[in-house]
């Protein structure tokens, strides 16, 4: 618990202090922070969803966050992947503030990870089309295997009521 607090109060902090200009951090810093922090919650709520041996209202809100935390973390990995590796993709458009890069690449994560598709961002390098790839197949992966998990606990609590 003690290194996601740390992780979430220096890359607040960092972000923070960038944007009311008390100092000058690169976006890449950040969201490195960010998406160290992203997967160590994502990791802790992973383990969370399937290990627990019994379906109540706290898994299926764990596995929601989850699911949720899955879009932020792709969002921050593939904002990483263009302040590293600028024009990895295409359609961002005029991009003022760091908020606004963050708004439109968590929009784009969840539209790659649910398949959906849109069209108006797209990936241009093949870093960024295979982390586009992975991330839509995980997305699915991650819906089947949830439910297939969440059925099998029901039916393993189910049978075990009527012994």
């Amino acid at each position: 618990m003690l290194p996601a607090i740390v992780l979430l109060a220096l890359s607040s902090l960092l972000l923070w202090g960038n944007t009311l200009g008390l100092f000058h951090i690169s976006g890449v810093a950040i969201n490195a922070l960010l998406v160290l922090y992203l997967a160590l919650l994502v990791f802790s709520f992973s383990r969370h969803v399937f290990t627990t041996k019994k379906v109540d209202t706290e898994l299926i809100s764990a596995a929601l966050c989850l699911y949720l935390l899955l879009g932020l973390f792709w969002g921050a990995l593939l904002m990483l992947l263009e302040e590293c590796i600028p024009g990895s993709f295409a359609g961002l458009g005029q991009i003022a503030t760091f908020g606004e890069l963050a708004t439109r690449f968590y929009y784009f994560s969840f539209v790659t990870m649910t398949t959906l598709g849109y069209g108006d961002i797209t990936p241009q390098t093949p870093p960024s089309m295979a982390l586009c790839q992975a991330e839509a197949i995980l997305g699915q992966f991650f819906t089947v295997v949830l439910v297939a998990r969440l059925v099998s606990i029901q039916v393993a609590q189910e049978l075990t009521k009527k012994k």
